[in-house]
């Protein structure tokens, strides 16, 4: 994993509302690594139901 991996991850975590799900697209992209992209998805993922939970559609 790469540094600039390391700072997308790190600015992942800074997002902590729920619709800030969407954002995490444009970290994914950018993302040099698999692992790191792996790690940007799952993130992604937890908002998404973050929100999903927040909207009470789960």
């Amino acid at each position: 994993m790469t540094e600039k991996d390391l700072r997308l991850i790190k600015q992942a975590f800074e997002y902590t509302d729920g619709s800030d799900w969407n954002m995490m697209k444009e970290l994914i992209n950018q993302a040099e690594s698999d692992q790191a992209r792996q790690m940007l998805k799952d993130r992604q993922s937890y908002l998404y139901h973050k929100e999903e939970s927040f909207a009470d559609q789960l």
